[in-house]
């Protein structure tokens, strides 16, 4: 089936191709012994080309002391990288354009260059070697998905559609159904591009950056955390990409928030003055304000007296010592904090004035994954773990705590066992489809993670059994236990003519 597809692929005749002088300039940028003057020559021939470069050069984002009135200058002034990333960019979108059918570009643009600028900013800020690699693998990434929309259409658009705009449930879909997805396309393509391997790479695994091969890890990490930033300025509740945004970046570049919070304010008014030099409509993001506003809500939550706000909304009070600080990887609280938060809202679900649900989950198959593909792979999959916990639980009041490197908890007041129980399944089924598609190497994973959960509840049917928390977080380890031993990749749930 993939080879079928990719031979559909590779044999459109509409599938993008790269404008001549882009070609050129790349064969000669990566000559070691390249004559500045002779690249400077080239580009001033296309005069069109040429203008773009210098308007952009002499804006205020390059902050030039003065102006700059030729190419030759522009090398001498800012480098042959600097100046190869606008050429590249420049022909990137004259290659892709703007308009065709059903295609949204208007969003695809938009991931694009926030991403470009993202990945970029990360760079600088690690004052890495490859910032302008970084924006350019960031406006590559997803040239795989105009490939598959020219070449198959109707097909294609049916997934685009299926997928909602969330760009993990797409490559779900491309991988499901088409057997390949579009990161690996894009990297067929700009490999006939002949694009150095560094932005090939970017392509490839800009999905799944902890397969990158070693010595493009950090570039594709800045791309991998570009697409967050871009999440976080386009999506209706930006909290959780933000959390993932503020984990990943600590763990892979030893970024702080606050260094964080400052990269977005960047990107947020750079990434505007950028799509108007490449003349491309993006749409509207979130602006500096609300980025303020959200990262002051999420710092609030992540402070060292260990509140959370879904505490604050439920009227729990509870006092987090040291012992019980938040997990360091994920952000998620621990297991003192998990026992504290059960303990404040039992009283009231024993006294019959609200129910008291509690969900524990297992990743099974955690050293095989490490095994396959190495500790950072179960660190990526235990961050995404705690993510999708908190997409899919913290809008029920949820209060998320990572109890052991592979065991989770979330704590429920007021929410039913079957609504958790519901969600939970859900968890259990969309987990080691994320993680294949994080992680694999050319393709799924073939050793994936496989969730085992349990559920218990205080409300009318359990108070007479279950009268404290301990008793209630016994319970959930008791249908956890049954979930495993029927096999495992399943939820179960606590009822009292079970346990009898």
């Amino acid at each position: 089936m993939q080879s079928q597809i990719l031979e559909e692929l590779t044999a459109s005749d509409s599938l993008p191709s790269l404008p001549g002088i882009a070609a050129r300039i790349l064969e000669l940028t990566q000559d070691p012994n390249v004559v500045l003057d002779d690249l400077a020559e080239m580009i001033q021939n296309d005069q069109a080309l040429a203008a773009k470069i210098l308007r952009t050069i002499n804006s205020s984002y390059y902050g030039l002391r003065q102006k700059c009135g030729n190419i030759q200058r522009a090398l001498a002034l800012m480098g042959l990288s600097p100046v190869r990333s606008l050429v590249l960019g420049f022909s990137l979108v004259d290659a892709v354009g703007m308009d065709e059918g059903e295609f949204d570009y208007v969003s695809y643009w938009k991931r694009g260059m926030l991403t470009a600028m993202g990945a970029r900013s990360i760079a600088n800020a690690k004052k890495l070697a490859n910032a302008e690699e970084a924006f350019l693998g960031g406006l590559l990434q997803d040239v795989g998905m105009v490939v598959m929309h020219r070449a198959l259409g109707e097909r294609y658009e049916s997934l685009l559609a299926r997928s909602e705009g969330v760009h993990s449930s797409l490559l779900a879909l491309e991988i499901n159904e088409l057997e390949t997805h579009h990161a690996e396309v894009g990297a067929m393509l700009t490999g006939r591009w002949n694009l150095p391997d560094e932005l090939v790479m970017c392509v490839r695994y800009h999905e799944r950056p902890t397969a990158a091969p070693q010595p493009v890890a950090d570039l594709v990490r800045c791309v991998a955390l570009g697409n967050l930033i871009h999440d976080v300025l386009v999506e209706e509740d930006p909290a959780p990409a933000l959390r993932s945004l503020y984990a990943k970046s600590q763990a892979w570049m030893n970024l702080t928030p606050s260094e964080i919070d400052d990269i977005l304010l960047t990107v947020v008014d750079a990434a505007k003055d950028m799509a108007k030099f490449f003349s491309l409509q993006i749409g509207s993001y979130r602006s500096s304000q609300e980025i303020v506003s959200e990262a002051e809500r999420q710092m609030m939550s992540f402070s060292r007296s260990g509140e959370h706000e879904s505490y604050a909304e439920r009227g729990l009070e509870i006092e987090l010592s040291s012992e019980q600080q938040r997990d360091g990887l994920t952000g998620a609280i621990g297991s003192q904090g998990f026992l504290a938060a059960l303990r404040a809202a039992c009283p009231d679900a024993c006294e019959g004035k609200t129910v008291l649900s509690v969900a524990q989950f297992i990743l099974d198959g955690a050293d095989g994954l490490v095994a396959q593909h190495g500790a950072e792979a179960l660190d990526e999959a235990v961050i995404g773990a705690v993510s999708q916990l908190r997409t899919m639980f913290e809008p029920m009041g949820g209060i998320v705590c990572r109890l052991a490197p592979t065991i989770f908890g979330v704590v429920l007041p007021g929410a039913p066992h079957e609504q958790v129980a519901i969600a939970a399944d859900r968890f259990r089924c969309q987990l080691p489809i994320s993680v294949a598609s994080w992680i694999g190497d050319d393709g799924p994973v073939s050793h994936t993670l496989r969730v085992s959960a349990g559920v218990a509840s205080i409300d009318e049917h359990t108070r007479s059994v279950l009268t404290s928390a301990t008793e209630l977080m016994s319970a959930a380890a008791s249908a956890i236990k049954d979930a495993r031993s029927s096999g495992g990749d399943a939820v179960r749930t606590y009822t009292p003519s079970a346990a009898a």
